[in-house]
Parts: C-alpha cells; structure tokens; sequence
C-alpha cells in the first residue's frame, strides 16, 4: 500500500528516474521508517489480506454444489424445467397490465 500511494509523488519527485530506480528509493524508504509511521500501511495490507480471504473462500464453496447456491446452476435447472413442463407456455402469452 505505501507504494501504491507514494510511487507517483516520487515519479514527479524524480521525473527522469527509471521504475527500479523508484522502487529502489521507495523500499529504502519504507525501511527507514518508524514502526508508527508503518503502522497505518500494515493495517490497511491486513484489512486487504483478511478480505481477500473471505472472498476466495466464498469463491471456493461457490465451486461445490454440495456447500452453496450456484446461480448459474440453478438457473439452468429452472429453465429445464419449464421446458419439460406443459403449463410453462402460459407465461409465453402478453398479459394486459391494465386487467390487474
């Protein structure tokens, strides 16, 4: 996070610096820093890591038919279903809105 925040007031800071000269100065930077400096950086790079956790594992179950609702399964299935079924073509008539 701090580089992705700091990288572009070193780019105007040093306009003719190559990309590695930067990153070379950023992680230089970073290690000089105090701990309370650091802290509001690592904090944000926990929030990030912890959310990305609870996305992929969401992800994961949502790869189980077993664990989760799959939209996309589901739709399928209904869909088959109407197909199958006799009565479905009622919803294929245009309903007059004003009848209700």
């Amino acid at each position: 996070f701090y580089q992705g925040c700091m990288r572009s007031k070193f780019q105007k800071k040093f306009p003719h610096a190559t990309t590695g000269e930067i990153m070379t100065m950023l992680g230089d930077t970073w290690r000089n820093m105090t701990d309370e400096q650091q802290l509001p950086f690592i904090v944000l790079a926990k929030e990030e890591q912890e959310q990305f956790e609870k996305e992929r594992q969401m992800m994961e179950k949502a790869q189980k038919p077993s664990e989760m609702w799959q939209p996309l399964r589901r739709c399928l299935q209904v869909l088959d279903r109407l197909v199958a079924d006799g009565f479905a073509n009622i919803f294929l008539e245009p309903v007059d809105l004003d009848d209700f």
